[in-house]
């Protein structure tokens, strides 16, 4: 986990508006994952647990700037592969 924001609710609509700032050393990818602290209930009763969540798809940071994301983990291998 890189980092874990903590979300006071102060406004009715919009419950975060902020910057994270991470400085990874290597290429890497990221996910953003948002999670409610109450039950969907009337709307989804019985889903789940019923606790609201949403994840992003991965974003990708090219740290380098070289245009080609090497990702984590992944070993090259000689063509053909």
């Amino acid at each position: 986990m890189a980092a874990t924001v903590p979300v006071v609710d102060q406004t009715p609509v919009v419950k975060y508006d902020g910057v994270v700032q991470l400085k990874p050393s290597r290429d890497t990818w990221y996910v953003v994952m948002a999670m409610g602290v109450q039950d969907l209930f009337p709307v989804a009763p019985g889903f789940d647990d019923g606790v609201p969540r949403a994840i992003t798809n991965p974003i990708y940071v090219d740290t380098d700037g070289n245009g080609i994301f090497d990702a984590p983990g992944i070993i090259p291998c000689a063509s053909p592969c």
